[in-house]
């Protein structure tokens, strides 16, 4: 069992659930408002956590998901006390401390407004802070020598039968490692999800790399109007990898290094394509994709926007800074209005040359794609006449089957380029109009 388990079990034996008084009406009223409709769904407490790790100047952070909780281990120093958090989680105001008031806001949703129970162990503290779902307390703690925060998936008071929150616990490390792929791919620190990065620009949803979206072109775009991108280096042995990727088409993704110097955009140039079935055979399928904007604050994507021309199968993604610009209250959400239409404008203007000058090449693959269907048409063709020997049918139907794959040799792959160049032609011809605000929601 963990700290936290062993607290929890302790805490259920004793039924210590009434309240501890610690909160005025007013700020109970206000914490409960805030707890609950603070952040945009349930799942978002997780980035907050990444928030307070980058904002809190920590090296790097590490998830790992259990049956029974998921446990951050921050490496690094920090400048949390003991004393400062106790005091902050209670107050509905904003905290000084960026970091602390990322972690605050993180475990009002979980813990305040879910009822879910929390440690938290800071660096060189003598304590460890317990939450069981409506008080802090204080534990002993021998000396530690790392900051770490673990949340149950339990509710403290919750029945049920083991088999059923085993469920739900899988369920919510599901819906967690999910938010952290989706959002937290910008992450400026190594961030690991049993033990896997996935702070990896490669990783982004739907322009990254995957079975069905290449990036052909990545370019790091510098602005010194615009505030500079931090992101983690590129190109990682430990990251999630997606086993069903297009050996032929990966090898003309070409990733780059992380440039020395400071840029504010990276801009992904993604064709979209993947091997579906059809019968007994795959056949490729170009399929079509927004254009979107993925703006990013203290390490996660707090607003992911499309762009409202029509979605085709070859699209860009732009990776920008949304520092300095509004949010709402949770902070995932921006505020449209001039300041970011002209931070919008600024970012379409500095991907005006990249696609404008975007080109394309698959003469390689089409020239392999070519010599295999014919070595394959030739073998089918030759064993065909062998066949028709013993079985005339079949030998016919071999025979056939090899001339028409030797003549068609490489008809999909031709298709599939045609129809991605195409599209890009088409972005290129829609991309001026980007920069004027021309986007959706």
């Amino acid at each position: 069992m963990s700290e936290l388990d062993d607290f929890l079990a302790r805490e259920i034996a004793l039924g210590q659930l009434q309240s501890s008084g610690h909160f005025t009406l007013t700020r109970e009223k206000a914490l409960e408002k805030l707890a609950a409709f603070q952040l945009p769904n349930e799942n978002a407490w997780v980035l907050k956590v990444v928030q307070a790790a980058v904002l809190g100047g920590f090296s790097e952070l590490n998830v790992r998901l259990s049956n029974s909780n998921v446990e951050f281990g921050f490496m690094g120093s920090s400048s949390w006390s003991l004393e400062e958090f106790e005091q902050s989680f209670y107050d509905p105001e904003s905290s000084s401390d960026r970091s602390l008031q990322a972690l605050k806001q993180a475990l009002w949703s979980v813990s305040l407004h879910g009822g879910r129970p929390f440690q938290l162990v800071g660096r060189d503290w003598q304590q460890s802070l317990f939450w069981n779902g409506q008080r802090l307390s204080r534990e002993p703690l021998g000396e530690s020598r790392a900051t770490r925060l673990t949340v149950s998936h339990r509710v403290l008071g919750d029945s049920g039968f083991p088999i059923l929150r085993g469920i739900e616990a899988a369920r919510r490390n599901s819906d967690i490692l999910l938010e952290l792929r989706q959002k937290a791919f910008v992450c400026p620190i190594p961030l690991r999800a049993d033990a896997r990065r996935i702070d990896a620009l490669h990783l982004c949803p739907g322009h990254g790399l995957s079975s069905a979206s290449y990036p052909f072109q990545l370019g790091f775009l510098a602005d010194p109007d615009l505030p500079s991108l931090n992101l983690s280096a590129l190109g990682h042995d430990d990251y999630y990898q997606d086993t069903s990727l297009h050996r032929d088409l990966e090898k003309l993704v070409t990733w780059k290094s992380r440039p020395s110097q400071d840029f504010a955009v990276a801009a992904l140039l993604t064709g979209h394509v993947k091997e579906v079935s059809q019968g007994k055979s795959t056949v490729w399928k170009a399929y079509p994709h927004q254009c979107r904007i993925y703006w990013v604050l203290d390490g996660v994507v707090i607003d992911c926007r499309a762009f409202a021309f029509q979605e085709r199968s070859c699209s860009l993604g732009l990776v920008a800074s949304a520092e300095g610009l509004t949010t709402d209250l949770s902070g995932f959400n921006l505020q449209v209005n001039a300041e970011y239409r002209d931070r919008l404008a600024k970012v379409c203007r500095l991907a005006d040359p990249l696609v404008a000058e975007a080109e394309l090449r698959f003469e390689g693959l089409l020239e392999k794609a070519r010599n295999n269907g014919k070595w394959v048409g030739a073998f089918l063709f030759v064993g065909g006449l062998g066949a028709a020997f013993f079985s005339p049918l079949h030998g016919v139907a071999l025979t056939i089957g090899g001339a028409v794959s030797f003549f068609n040799a490489a008809g999909e792959e031709t298709a599939m380029t045609r129809q991605l160049l195409q599209d890009l032609r088409a972005l290129q011809l829609d991309w001026p109009a980007a920069g004027a605000g021309n986007r959706r929601s």
